[in-house]
């Protein structure tokens, strides 16, 4: 940074010279970011975490108050039992694929082996689909027994977080592999 900001007041002091357009300054910023992001320093990588992390809870408890009122009280009840529903049905849906992604693809990454890394992609969501598609139906054979005596409302809401499961299941995939690569920031994102 120290570098680029006296090379910049160096261009800017010289006689005659119109300083340097801003996108200059945007590009720089937007390439440290992108650095940043594929990182494979370990400090980078914490700080970054840590940052995501904050960020995430500060974002979840925004996200909490708003909600809270916005939506009736018997609403926003509906909304916590499918949210907590949905979170653990998600262990389920990832069979914990996510840590052995992580060491596999670590593993393959170092001996070179990307075809096995490529499988190990594919046939991970393809379990991912798979076990969802059986809690999928697990969900609609006791919607067809249980839930159709509730209130609309309900229903509609965890028929929405069983959407959001797959979404979920697909994510820490992703997020798995990014972490496999070394890619630590963009794997918590």
């Amino acid at each position: 940074w120290l570098n680029w900001t006296v090379g910049m007041v160096e261009l800017v002091n010289r006689e005659n010279e119109k300083p340097p357009p801003v996108f200059w300054l945007i590009k720089y910023i937007s390439l440290k970011i992108k650095r940043l992001f594929n990182s494979q320093n370990i400090k980078v990588a914490a700080i970054g975490s840590l940052g995501i992390k904050f960020l995430s809870a500060l974002f979840a408890l925004s996200t909490s108050i708003l909600l809270a009122r916005a939506m009736s009280l018997e609403n926003y009840g509906y909304y916590i039992l499918a949210f907590a529903t949905i979170t653990v049905l998600s262990v389920p849906v990832s069979l914990g694929l996510p840590n052995l992604i992580v060491r596999y693809i670590s593993k393959y990454r170092v001996t070179g082996q990307n075809e096995e890394i490529k499988g190990l992609i594919i046939r991970s969501n393809q379990v991912v689909f798979i076990s969802f598609t059986i809690i999928l139906l697990g969900a609609f054979v006791s919607y067809i027994f249980w839930w159709n005596t509730y209130d609309i409302n309900l229903v509609r809401a965890m028929w929405v977080g069983f959407i959001v499961l797959l979404f979920l299941g697909l994510g820490g995939i992703r997020a798995a592999i990014l972490r496999g690569l070394k890619l630590i920031i963009l794997g918590q994102i």
